[in-house]
């Protein structure tokens, strides 16, 4: 999704790849290709006006997808084309790959993490670690007789819904206030006195138990209102309506220590790395400021030696913090 240029319309991203390998034509005759290309991949022609910003997940892959197919290559070679999508949209990007390479009659190297996935769509998997073949067989000898242990591994990681539920957690303390809950908080895009707007995040109301370390896991479609909930329960998005309460508080009205200090007690992961580092600076930087800006000089000035200590545990090499975020994958920098 990150292929395609946030400057230009999406018909102009075609226009480039038709134009180069085939030559200058009329721009009618560039609309029609890429209108066709476009229907080829359940999209619609008035697609090709709009920027990337304009679109969904799910549509910038289907672009992407459509750009790859426009001139008809033997081969396609789809690197982590399902990547940061929810599950729905993945299993729609996967069956428009899977009909337009039959439509064309291209061969095709899926390359991929999810081993369920793309189980789904190969005739032949090939298991890589370290730079090494570990396995590689039809599909379905792999999963019936896999060789190798890390084959093995990688079957047993597929999520199941058979998998035993986790034991309830153990109470911390005794009872008290809820842990951060929002109440009757909701979300709407572009209201003004002429339009009602759009509804992100209709009013609901969250509670964790404050005296217990328990897991709440809220699924759903891309456009669900997911990551509107989480940024408006991290003060980074205000609530149309309702409020976030912090220790006996409402988060709006946080300011300097007290704000600091939900900071510090509220922390976040988010769903792109790449976009959470800032790719001028070193991975260290990013243990180093937040502890100067939430009044912490003394731990920051040890913050390489705190680092040293923190990378190991999230499966890095020592000398990855002192490099750029753009020298290692996605899976490393989510970590």
């Amino acid at each position: 999704m990150n292929s395609l240029n946030p400057v230009y319309r999406i018909e102009e991203q075609f226009f480039d790849a038709i134009v180069d390998h085939e030559g200058p034509m009329r721009k009618a005759e560039l609309c029609a290709r890429v209108a066709e290309a476009l229907d080829g991949v359940d999209l619609r022609p008035e697609v090709m006006r709009l920027y990337p910003h304009e679109l969904s997940g799910g549509m910038k892959q289907r672009v992407c997808i459509a750009i790859g197919m426009i001139l008809s290559p033997q081969l396609i070679i789809a690197d982590e084309p399902t990547s940061a999508l929810d599950v729905i949209t993945q299993r729609q990007v996967m069956s428009t790959l899977d009909t337009v390479q039959r439509r064309i009659g291209a061969a095709m190297i899926l390359i991929g993490h999810d081993i369920g996935l793309m189980a789904q769509s190969v005739n032949e998997l090939m298991v890589m670690r370290n730079g090494r073949v570990e396995e590689r067989g039809p599909i379905r000898r792999v999963f019936r007789r896999p060789d190798a242990a890390y084959t093995r591994e990688l079957i047993r990681s597929v999520p199941s819904l058979d998998a035993r539920p986790k034991d309830s957690p153990r109470p911390l303390a005794e009872p008290s206030a809820p842990l951060l809950p929002l109440e009757g908080v909701s979300k709407v895009y572009g209201r003004t006195i002429f339009r009602p707007g759009a509804t992100a995040l209709h009013p609901m109301t969250l509670r964790l138990p404050g005296d217990r370390a328990s897991i709440v896991s809220v699924v759903g479609q891309s456009g669900s209102g997911k990551t509107t909930l989480g940024q408006i329960a991290l003060g980074l998005l205000a609530p149309t309506a309702g409020r976030t309460i912090f220790e006996g508080r409402d988060l709006a009205q946080l300011r300097g220590r007290e704000q600091r200090a939900f900071r510090r007690a509220v922390q976040a992961v988010f769903q792109d790395p790449y976009s959470s580092f800032n790719p001028f600076y070193k991975v260290d930087h990013g243990f180093i400021v937040p502890l100067r800006r939430l009044g912490l000089p003394r731990i920051a000035a040890n913050s390489g030696r705190g680092s040293r200590k923190l990378v190991p545990r999230s499966g890095w090499t020592r000398r990855c913090s002192a490099v750029f975020r753009t020298n290692f994958p996605a899976g490393s920098g989510s970590a």
